[in-house]
């Protein structure tokens, strides 16, 4: 295995997990290591790496070593199926070396990656913050994959935590999921668990746990108008999200212009709103999400039984019929989506699901958003 700059004795190493699903990650780069964790904590537990774990080393692109074996390329691959997200699987330019490896570019983040029989390898081909993002992507994606292979199940979903209790917020992209997670813990009401993807895991007797997976939050300027916590939140900087936040504090005080998508991490965001926040627990409710601008205030009602389970498949993040296709990192990890036919069902059986229609008042009247938490968080 290449192993470049990161054999030096200053090298962190650390396992990130989602519960048995684990994997190591090794760098010299304190800034970058401090990211992650910001990052993945706390829906990933952080602890120190076991032996078997799957690794990822992450070195940079001036080691000479490193530089020989991913510029070796001698065939091309053709674009390869890299990350399973929320549309479906993203495929990246790929080569493979003169032994056989498989090297994955990621043009947008400047990263490549060097799949070997004993790990795979993260080159960043340059110091830019951008790059960590690049890092990020690989150790999700190895970490989800183990998760889902093992029978956990993610959703297109923001959640919410109260006392241990989670209440998943699922919808497709811009149903308002982000809006609303960020409203209620933005009002100290809940803690903001998870914005836009949540791994959900059976707990035996104990029904099932929600943990929440990393995502950059794309913030739209119509969610930044609504919430004036999010109005001059961040500093004008092409992404936010790729900093520390040392380098944060030192990005300026003129905020992003009003009419700005603005990408921050989940801790950024967090902070931003002044909300605690929350890594999972047990999950209390799901609820799928519509918008309705004509309504006054919020109507939540019991889905049918028997329309349960294709609702919930319907809000499934990263459908993919049949599995396929697999992606690089899970045909590394030897493993593939479990068949979801019957987990559906089961989870339907086991967790209330609501429909949940919200209109305009729910954002502007405080009296109204903290009824509709305690709404959403009550028993059936």
């Amino acid at each position: 295995m290449v192993t470049g700059r990161t054999a030096s004795a200053a090298a962190i190493e650390r396992a990130y997990a989602f519960g048995p699903a684990r994997v190591a990650v090794r760098s010299d780069a304190p800034d970058l290591m401090r990211w992650l964790d910001d990052f993945f904590f706390p829906g990933c537990s952080r602890s120190m790496s076991r032996p078997g774990d799957p690794r990822v080393t992450v070195v940079a692109a001036d080691d000479p070593g490193v530089r020989a074996a991913v510029d070796g390329i001698v065939t091309d691959a053709g674009p390869q199926p890299c990350f399973a997200l929320d549309r479906g699987v993203v495929f990246h330019p790929a080569g493979r070396t003169s032994a056989g490896l498989l090297v994955v570019d990621d043009e947008q983040y400047g990263t490549r990656s060097l799949l070997t029989p004993d790990g795979v390898t993260v080159v960043r081909t340059d110091s830019a913050p951008r790059s960590r993002a690049g890092v990020m992507r690989v150790v999700r994606e190895l970490v989800t994959a183990r998760a889902v292979a093992d029978g956990q199940v993610q959703l297109h979903a923001g959640a919410l935590e109260r006392d241990g209790r989670v209440v998943v917020i699922a919808g497709p992209k811009e149903a308002g999921k982000t809006t609303l997670v960020a409203r209620l813990a933005g009002l100290g009401v809940a803690a903001l668990a998870a914005n836009d993807r949540v791994l959900l895991a059976p707990d035996g007797p104990h029904g099932w746990q929600a943990h929440a997976v990393g995502t950059i939050v794309s913030i739209r300027p119509g969610t930044r108008e609504l919430l004036p916590t999010l109005r001059d939140a961040f500093p004008d900087v092409a992404s936010p999200a790729h900093l520390t936040d040392a380098e944060l504090a030192d990005a300026g005080s003129r905020s992003a212009p009003a009419g700005a998508r603005v990408k921050v991490t989940p801790a950024q965001f967090a902070r931003a709103l002044g909300a605690a926040r929350a890594g999972g627990g047990r999950i209390a409710r799901i609820v799928l999400l519509a918008v309705d601008r004509e309504l006054d205030g919020y109507h939540l009602h019991p889905l049918a039984s028997d329309a349960t389970a294709h609702a919930l498949r319907c809000v499934a993040y990263g459908n993919r019929p049949d599995g396929l296709p697999r992606t690089v990192f899970e045909d590394w990890l030897g493993v593939a989506p479990a068949p979801a036919t019957e987990v559906w069902p089961a989870l339907a059986a086991a967790v209330p699901v609501s429909a949940l229609t919200v209109g305009p008042r729910v954002l502007h009247d405080d009296t109204c958003a903290a009824a509709l938490a305690d709404l959403v968080f009550a028993d059936d």
